[in-house]
């Protein structure tokens, strides 16, 4: 306003967005009687913003997170406060502590002196904390003396290894096989003491000082025993995978009943599985031999 303008004014009024400065130099210069600055406002500035973040993002369970916070425009100074999401609250940045696992949205609220509200989220990630593994106590090795076959070995080996374990890797006797490793199947079917035993189911030193025979040991190629004929003849072994506990099974009953009927045979093959499903030949085969 130009001095000018303002000694033909008595009464005047500054609308919005008027300079104050302005008007107080006018006032000065005319000695206006009166003046009225109605709704005067400051030019606009910045919105009010903010960052937000957590850091690190995944911890473990009692680790600790950074919150940071970085307002801007609005009108300062700002009130600041953080839902830490586990019914915590903080009025700053800073650290805090999660002390039980899960997933976690961090809620950040900025309020500035104009009343204005900004909102930003940050989500941490807190796994459960898992407890060390102990470390596996040594096995102790232990010095077993096994017959096998009419042989006797002396061995060191594992107190936790089974006969089939023995047998297979101590003395490379691969007819028995080894199938489930829980006494089901029948493949590492072996003689103890005249008894047809799950080999995979007796500690090695279970059987120290017993007679132990595997398929090895009742007969060769060339003079096959009357079971390993009797199979061939019948075809009773189809891949073969079962047959040489099969055939230690049925020698066991025959062993102890050189004439067994078909039940017999049966219930002794009860514990020995064949996955091609070649019981009815392998029945006849031990009948055959047992004179039925």
């Amino acid at each position: 306003m130009s001095g000018e303008e303002a000694k033909h004014v008595s009464r005047r009024e500054f609308l919005k967005g008027a300079g104050a400065g302005a008007a107080v130099a006018a006032v000065a210069a005319v000695g206006v009687e009166e003046l009225r600055i109605i709704n005067m406002v400051p030019s606009p500035g910045p919105e009010l913003s903010a960052t937000f973040g957590a850091s690190p993002g995944t911890i473990q369970e009692g680790g600790s997170v950074r919150f940071d916070v970085t307002p801007s425009g609005g009108t300062p100074p700002y009130v600041i406060t953080i839902d830490c999401g586990d019914g915590t609250t903080m009025n700053a940045a800073g650290n805090h502590t999660y002390t039980a696992h899960g997933r976690y949205t961090a809620l950040l609220t900025v309020t500035d002196s104009a009343g204005k509200k900004v909102q930003a989220v940050a989500t941490v990630v807190v796994n459960p904390t898992v407890a060390p593994t102990p470390a596996a106590e040594p096995v102790l090795a232990k010095v077993v003396t096994l017959k096998v076959n009419g042989e006797s070995y002396i061995l060191n080996v594992p107190a936790n290894w089974t006969l089939l374990e023995v047998l297979r890797q101590e003395l490379h006797l691969f007819s028995v096989h080894e199938g489930c490793s829980l006494g089901e199947c029948g493949a590492c079917t072996v003689i103890v003491d005249g008894k047809a035993v799950n080999s995979c189911q007796i500690l090695a030193i279970e059987a120290e000082g017993k007679n132990i025979l595997t398929l090895e040991g009742i007969g060769t190629p060339s003079n096959l025993h009357p079971l390993q004929a009797a199979f061939v003849k019948h075809e009773a072994s189809q891949c073969g995978y079962c047959a040489p506990g099969m055939i230690m099974s049925a020698k066991a009953l025959l062993d102890s009943t050189p004439k067994p009927t078909v039940d017999q045979v049966r219930q002794a093959l009860a514990g020995n599985l064949c996955v091609c499903g070649n019981y009815k030949k392998i029945t006849e085969a031990v009948m055959e031999v047992g004179g039925g």
